[in-house]
Parts: C-alpha cells; structure tokens; sequence
C-alpha cells in the first residue's frame, strides 16, 4: 500500500508546520482538525489549529513523498522533518518522525522521560508486575538473536567517548568509598585463603605468557605521557626530586655514587637487596593487596621496588 508523507503548511506564514505520514492524507487531515476542535490533546500541533480554526483559517494539505509499497516510510519521514527543519520551517512535530522516540525539543524530552521513569515506577511497585517483568526479561535474554544486539547495543554505547568519561568519574568516586575498600580487602583475603584459589592465581602468574603481556601493558602505559607524570609523581614526589638533584650537584657526593656502583661488591649487596625487598613486598602483597588486578601487578611491583632501593642506597652512599 502506497504511503504518502504529508505536510500541513500555514495559510499565513506558508511554512510548513507539521510533517506526517497517512495512506490517506486528507482523511488525515480531517482526523487532526476534529481531534483539535474536540479538545483531545493539548499538544503543539494541537494548540496551533485551534488557533488557525479560531481565526477561520486552515491548514493546506501538501503532499512531500511518495512512498511505493515495500519502500520504508519511516526514512522517507525523518528525511522530510530534518529537510523542513533546516529549511528554517517552525515544526510543530514532537520527534524526528519514523515513529522514533528521539525529541525534537529538550523539553518535551525531558518530560517523556518524566513519565516514562513515574510509570515504569508503578510498574515495578507490585510483586505481580515484577515477576511477570522478570519473566518476559528471562524470555528475551533466552533469545540468541535479541542476546547479541543487547551486547552489540551495550558495547556501542560504552565505546562513546562521554559514555567513558562519566563511567571513569563514577567507578572513581565508588573505589574511592572506605566501605568499598574495606568490603574488597576482605573479600579478597577470605579468597586468598582458598588453597585451589591461591593456586590458581600463582599459577598464572608464574606463567611466561602472563610475564610477556604485562610487561607488554606497562610498556605500553608508560609511553602515555600523561600515565608516565602520574606515576613518576606518585612514586618521587617533585620535592623529594629538587632534593636528589641539588644532592647530585655535590661533587664529592657524585664521586661516592660512580664508586659504589662500579664496585663489583657494591653491586652484588645490591642485587642482594633488591631481591630481598622484593621477596617481602610479594609476599606481603600477596596477602594483603585488596584485589587481584591483572594489569597492574608484579612488574610495577618490582619496577616500584627496585627504583625505591636504588634511591634509598644512593642517599646512603651520600650520607656515609
């Protein structure tokens, strides 16, 4: 059947002032002129012919496209409305047409979702609704095909940029909640004590593969500029920096350190140092660290570690 996309033009101004769609446009038009004397709704297209019929006028019925049988109305109709739009025509429309829920105005939005949040409200208010909601959410997500454009819709969205940017400030003001803490800290020791747990999470770490990719994402981290500030400033603080520097400034106090660290027992105590220190911080970590995350473990534990004793021999060399 042949759609027809119909716009109702102003007999004042000649602008178009509505755009829709109807296999039979001026039964169509007669519907909006009795809805509107009758009171039915109080809407814009509505409000603006009532005016019309008060001052004894009415709209001109023009067609805009014709839609053949199979073709799709409904982008025949947005195209119409977003044309009309640019032109400079004042719609009256509400949405951007193809029976889409995309507002024109903000705040005709605003208030649809209003509505929509009251009623979904009561819906949830009653245990029968609820269940029989729940059902119909179990039936759809049975659905191979509806499961995949859910994911596919959800991964879109969470890929937008402003998407990111308020999931980051909200994931942030959630990690930083003590409770948040304190409830991940003893989840996570209570898992540590779980002997097929605890081997499980050594295992993988002990694996190569697992070595090859994080030292691939540290890498990768460290060549952010940004990253690399944050982490150079929150491991040596910019006054502790000033401090070594005028420190290295000292003649004397750089001789003492090119000695150290060329002397081959120097090194051997070192290394010897450094592996200690990393013993306990992995063991301490181990049993300690609040949660398990995979992209920030070992090698920055150990990068953390030996970068903290070279400083701290350093300013022992100085001092002796």
């Amino acid at each position: 059947m042949t759609v027809y996309i119909y716009g109702l033009k102003c007999p004042h101004s000649g602008q178009v002032r509505y755009i829709g769609k109807s296999t039979k446009p001026s039964v169509r038009l007669y519907g909006h002129l009795g809805a509107a004397v009758r009171g039915e709704y109080n809407h814009h297209t509505a409000r603006w012919l009532r005016k019309l019929i008060a001052a004894g006028a009415r709209p001109e019925l023009v067609i805009l496209h014709t839609v053949a049988e199979g073709e799709r109305w409904q982008d025949a109709e947005r195209a119409a409305i977003a044309a009309a739009l640019e032109s400079g025509n004042k719609l009256t429309n509400a949405t951007a047409g193809g029976e889409g829920l995309d507002y024109i105005n903000q705040e005709d939005d605003a208030r649809y979702r209003r509505n929509l949040s009251r009623s979904l409200k009561a819906l949830w208010n009653t245990p029968e609704r609820k269940k029989e909601a729940s059902q119909r959410s179990l039936r759809a997500w049975a659905d191979p095909a509806v499961t995949a454009r859910r994911l596919a819709s959800m991964v879109a969205a969470q890929n937008k940029p402003d998407v990111k940017a308020r999931i980051a400030v909200a994931m942030a003001e959630v990690n930083a909640r003590p409770s948040v803490k304190a409830t991940r800290s003893r989840k996570s020791k209570r898992n540590w004590q779980d002997e097929n747990y605890r081997a499980v999470i050594i295992a993988a770490r002990n694996d190569p593969t697992f070595a090859e990719q994080q030292g691939a994402r540290l890498k990768s981290r460290w060549r952010d500029d940004g990253h690399r500030t944050k982490m150079q400033e929150a491991r040596w603080p910019e006054d502790k920096r000033r401090e070594q520097a005028e420190r290295l400034k000292n003649p004397e106090c750089a001789e003492k350190i090119k000695r150290a660290l060329s002397d081959p027992e120097t090194i051997r105590r070192r290394n010897a140092a450094i592996k200690a220190s990393w013993a306990r911080r992995k063991a301490t970590a181990m049993l300690n660290r609040s949660s398990f995350n995979e992209t920030d473990g070992t090698s920055s534990m150990r990068a953390r570690a030996i970068k903290v004793d070279r400083g701290a021999i350093a300013r022992g060399d100085c001092a002796g």
